[in-house]
């Protein structure tokens, strides 16, 4: 029986978990790379680097993480149950995925960000999920971009996969509030707009 698009819930609880812990997303796509082509290498290689964060030995989870996302497999049906190889696999369609795709999906590459361009959040975030959903970049790093929030003002750092830019455009943040854009609006449709949204 599927269960949101995977064999079981105990599958999807694992993927779920090596999405939302960047370390151990880091790793599995790393070993996704490494297997390309073998899934039943890829596989065990999976099982033993997730088995590992679960159980502690090696670090890609924080211990109270660690036993949240334990307790949930474990109600799920346990790691017994777990389709390995589906895991693999989506962790390696994803990498592909993002890699052919360019700005339009999450995936930006460093040359298109640069300080001052409007970048959205991946939904797979904390701060989307919280609601901050756009900023602007500050900085670009080797291999992580730093982005102020526009909800909160707040610098955070993130991985390049984790944004993307607003429809292509080159938007600036003007000194006095309100945005400089490579699109063509005038004021009064941006007044107007505004006017129909409140």
């Amino acid at each position: 029986m599927a269960y949101n698009g995977y064999t079981n819930e105990a599958t999807y609880f694992t993927a779920l978990m090596v999405d939302n812990e960047r370390a151990l997303y880091d790793r599995v796509r790393a070993i996704s790379r490494e297997h390309e082509g073998n899934p039943a290498a890829a596989a065990s290689a999976v099982r033993h680097t997730v088995t590992g964060a679960l159980n502690g030995t090696n670090r890609l989870l924080v211990p109270g993480r660690r036993q949240a996302w334990n307790t949930n497999i474990r109600m799920a049906g346990g790691l017994g149950s777990v389709n390995w190889v589906e895991i693999a696999e989506s962790e390696g369609e994803a990498r592909r995925r993002n890699s052919s795709s360019g700005a339009s999906g999450h995936h930006s590459e460093k040359g298109e960000l640069h300080p001052g361009v409007r970048v959205q959040l991946h939904p797979g975030t904390d701060w989307w999920m919280r609601g901050a959903r756009y900023g602007e970049v500050t900085k670009v790093g080797r291999t992580r971009v730093h982005v102020r929030l526009d909800a909160t003002g707040t610098v955070i750092t993130l991985p390049f996969d984790r944004v993307k830019l607003i429809d292509g455009g080159d938007y600036r943040r003007r000194p006095g509030g309100g945005l400089h854009s490579s699109h063509r609006r005038t004021e009064a449709t941006r007044r107007r707009a505004w006017r129909r949204a409140g």
